[in-house]
């Protein structure tokens, strides 16, 4: 049995020893901090932040937003440095997802010139499904060392142009300098090959056919054209559809009897973003109706209210709401309800 002398004895060698521990893991987590901060060396390189890409537009796999990028890197080729053709060397591309930066390293000098012109293919998801193989081959190519790396290159940087369709293109220019990750200043995204002086696109128009409606409260209602004006005594509604309120919804007025369908002769579509009302235009049926727009790809929503030949309605609850999401220099349809099987 140990006495009251051995006890405090083999307690203070106790501390001691805890104490001596704790030192050594606080110098070691010093030193380990101290040789992570100085163990990665500066970087030389230039930079495409990604989210100079996706402002305004968004990271995803939505139609309006950016999903994928491809960066095709052009140096010095001879000529006046000042001028952006004199650029038109391929030294290397790449892939990137849209949330990732486009970082290229150490890339090689010709007579000290560390400038460098690049090409952004920006895809939404669509675009990208088309012709994936295609887009993806940008990091198998690698980087130009042999005149025969050059020339795989180039043939890529064509075939971006010819077998795929960006939703947007820029160029980017940007000068490498030594331990620095220089970032590239871009010019604002273009619709298609805009952005690298392709020219517009071919028109992006929406369209929404006009023969047939359902309506939210079951009815379905059908184009007749030669369906006679109202009395003269009936007071045509000068309006069409109801004004959308502030949330962009539409009144869908008093429900009538789900049983034989309404007869309309026009058509009135208000287009809009959100609740901002940017076109109001009145067709008569069947004939289609269709609408230049932006080549940008935007969501729109079209509140569509029923008519008789007059212009008044129909019926008050003669309206529904339909939506489209175009595509660059194509002609995308609307989608209006349909009736619950």
């Amino acid at each position: 049995m140990l006495g009251f002398r051995d006890r405090g004895t083999r307690r203070a060698r106790l501390a001691a020893l805890v104490f001596a521990l704790a030192t050594a893991l606080v110098l070691g987590a010093v030193a380990c901090g101290s040789s992570s901060s100085t163990s990665l060396p500066p970087t030389t390189g230039i930079l495409i932040r990604a989210e100079t890409l996706t402002a305004g537009r968004g990271c995803g796999t939505a139609e309006t937003q950016l999903f994928k990028y491809v960066v095709v890197v052009f140096q010095y080729s001879g000529g006046d440095p000042n001028l952006r053709a004199s650029y038109d060397a391929v030294v290397t591309s790449n892939a990137f997802d849209c949330y990732t930066d486009g970082a290229f390293i150490s890339l090689p000098t010709i007579d000290g010139n560390a400038t460098f012109r690049l090409e952004v293919f920006a895809y939404n998801r669509p675009a990208y499904e088309v012709a994936p193989a295609s887009i993806d081959a940008a990091p198998v190519l690698g980087r130009a060392r042999t005149p025969e790396d050059r020339a795989r290159l180039a043939t890529f940087a064509g075939e971006l142009r010819e077998r795929t369709t960006p939703t947007w293109t820029t160029e980017c220019t940007a000068t490498q300098q030594a331990n620095v990750q220089a970032l590239a200043s871009c010019d604002p995204l273009s619709p298609g090959l805009a952005g690298l002086g392709g020219g517009a696109a071919p028109p992006t128009r929406i369209a929404l056919d006009t023969t047939r409606f359902e309506l939210p409260d079951g009815r379905a209602a059908l184009c007749a054209p030669a369906t006679q004006a109202p009395d003269a005594g009936a007071e045509p509604d000068d309006a069409g559809a109801d004004e959308p309120d502030a949330a962009g919804d539409v009144d869908a007025g008093e429900p009538g009897d789900a049983g034989a369908p309404l007869s309309f002769a026009k058509v009135r579509v208000r287009t809009r973003i959100g609740a901002q009302v940017i076109a109001d235009a009145v067709v008569t049926c069947p004939t289609s109706f269709v609408a230049d727009v932006v080549p940008e790809p935007l969501a729109y929503e079209l509140d569509v209210g029923l008519l008789d030949p007059a212009g008044a309605r129909v019926d008050p609850g003669a309206q529904t709401l339909c939506t489209v999401t175009t595509r660059t220099g194509t002609t995308s349809s609307a989608v209006c309800p349909t009736s619950a099987p």
